[in-house]
C-alpha cells in the first residue's frame, strides 16, 4: 500500500543506493546510481522512478502520470 498524501512536489530529485550481497564472501557492495532519476517523498522517504512513476520500495505502488511535452522551448503539462 502506498503512503498517502505526501507532497512529492517538495521532494528531492537525486539518485539512490543499489546493493549486491555476495553470499559466499558475506559481503555487501553498495553503489550510488540513477542520479537525477529518483524522486524521494519528503514525508515518508519512499523513492520513485521519476521517468516511470514506479515505486522503488513497493512493486504495488506507482505514481499517477501526467502527459507533458516540449513545445517551443517550454514544457506543456496537460491536466
Amino acid at each position: 500500500m502506498c503512503p498517502p498524501g505526501g507532497p512529492l512536489c517538495e521532494g528531492m530529485l537525486s539518485g539512490t543506493v543499489e546493493g549486491e550481497f555476495d553470499r559466499d564472501e558475506l559481503e555487501t557492495e553498495l553503489e550510488w546510481s540513477r542520479e537525477g532519476e529518483v524522486l524521494s517523498c519528503p514525508w515518508h522517504g519512499w523513492e520513485f522512478d521519476a521517468t516511470t512513476g514506479e515505486c522503488l520500495v513497493d512493486d504495488g505502488c506507482r505514481l499517477r502520470s501526467i502527459p507533458v511535452r516540449a513545445e517551443a522551448g517550454h514544457v506543456v503539462v496537460t491536466l
